[in-house]
């Protein structure tokens, strides 16, 4: 059984509640009033929904409630009740524009679990997977060549060969492994890692360090705040950038921060030179004028230089 709660996904954001959305929980209750133990579906996912999974029986009634027991006229919300086919996680995370991406799909009540999308008309960006399942999922479309990690890279001795550009699809697959790849760069070559996974509702908080042939450290980013994607409050996803000091080989680890790891726990990895880009949010975001009247607005433009550059607004 599924007990699915929206909300946030409703009305996104509300600048006078505390934390500024709608944060439901669900509680099971059995005939006694006692809890049923039924656990999250998808515990560390930041999207504002809550997911329970469990038994049901004929006798086994539900509670709806906030985590601070509250209410107002737009706190509303959308229950889905039933054995209902849900997707707690997919594999890999994104596909290369202009393919078709064989895909994995983990949860409940699936009909079918291996699929194939067809990128070929997808412009580079996130996309929802929508289809015979309850929730859609995020897929991300990128125009850079990719690959899959190997199953034993898990040190320098075993690291995985890529040449870059290149996007690596993988996973923490146990606790406290590392994931580690090597390349080859020259001297003055600026490269960016990036890590793409809690964006797409993957639970790793990844931690990501470059060394060189010698182990000797040379950078290294536990979280970075990615500024366009709204009202995320946790980035969890890991982002550097390093100009190599001279030619040879160089090493890329990744790991969990936590030291957790699993079959959910999945990345996508960039490694590439820079990829200058900018996005533009305009604050407030709709405007209501009457003819003869004016009202001022701010252009924010993100810059993405894949370099340590502020924001600027015009």
């Amino acid at each position: 059984m599924i007990i699915a709660v929206n909300a946030r996904t409703l009305i996104p954001y509300l600048a006078d509640a505390v934390p500024g959305w709608f944060e439901a929980t669900l509680t099971l209750l059995d005939a006694k009033g006692e809890e049923v133990p039924a656990p999250n579906a998808i515990a560390s996912s930041p999207t504002p929904s809550s997911i329970l999974k469990c038994r049901m029986t004929a006798s086994t009634p539900s509670k709806f409630t906030t985590p601070f027991f509250r209410g107002r006229e737009d706190f509303v919300y959308r229950l889905t009740l039933g054995e209902l086919p849900f997707v707690t996680g997919i594999f890999p995370l994104g596909g290369r524009t202009g393919a078709k991406t064989d895909v994995t799909l983990t949860g409940y009540n699936l009909a079918e679990t291996n699929l194939t999308l067809d990128n070929t008309a997808a412009a580079p960006g996130v996309i929802s997977l929508t289809g015979k399942s309850i929730n859609a999922v995020p897929f991300a479309v990128d125009d850079l060549p990719e690959c899959l990690a190997d199953s034993a890279n898990h040190s320098v001795e075993t690291a995985q060969s890529v040449t870059l550009p290149v996007i690596i699809n993988g996973r923490i697959s146990h606790p406290g492994e590392s994931s580690v790849f090597k390349f080859a760069g020259h001297a003055g070559q600026l490269i960016v890692a990036e890590v793409i996974a809690r964006r797409l509702d993957s639970p790793i908080d990844s931690f990501l360090w470059l060394t060189d042939a010698a182990g000797k450290q040379l950078a290294f980013n536990d979280d970075f705040e990615d500024k366009g994607t709204g009202l995320n409050t946790f980035h969890a996803d890991s982002y550097l950038t390093n100009t190599l000091p001279a030619e040879g080989t160089y090493f890329i680890h990744i790991r969990d921060t936590q030291g957790q790891g699993g079959p959910e726990f999945t990345y996508r990895l960039r490694l590439s030179e820079p990829r200058p880009d900018f996005a533009l949010r305009l604050v407030p975001s709709s405007l209501s004028l009457r003819t003869g009247m004016s009202l001022p607005v701010t252009v924010y433009a993100l810059r993405r230089t894949d370099s340590p550059t502020p924001s600027a607004s015009i």
